[in-house]
């Protein structure tokens, strides 16, 4: 009954940061680009808060035409695991990911978090 309604939250809100988070029965991930944009990522945190996942972002840059520059965040899930990740500068081909195992409770802040 949880998954049903937390589908059925997702569903109303729309898929705004759909490309970006990923939830399944054992996983909880999340990818942050140079692409990813101010509101993808206040939809990103409203969606993880929704399922356990606390991401705060701080130092956030941008340049002139919006493309994400440098950013740090932390994640912290309902298990009370953390991790972190500094940005500076965010290289054009970078992903930075965020994935939280359901199962163990483990979290990875990363650029090669699978």
């Amino acid at each position: 009954m949880k998954h049903l309604l937390t589908f059925a939250f997702f569903a109303l809100i729309g898929m705004g940061a759909s490309a970006q988070v990923s939830i399944t029965d054992d996983k909880i991930a999340a990818t942050i680009t140079p692409e990813t944009t101010r509101m993808e990522l206040a939809e990103m945190r409203t969606e993880l808060l929704a399922v356990g996942v606390d991401i705060r972002y701080t130092d956030i840059k941008w340049d002139n035409n919006g493309k994400l520059i440098s950013i740090n965040f932390m994640a912290k899930n309902d298990a009370g695991n953390m991790g972190d990740f500094h940005a500076s500068p965010l290289q054009p081909d970078q992903s930075i990911k965020m994935v939280s195992n359901r199962q163990n409770g483990e979290i990875c802040v990363g650029l090669t978090c699978e």
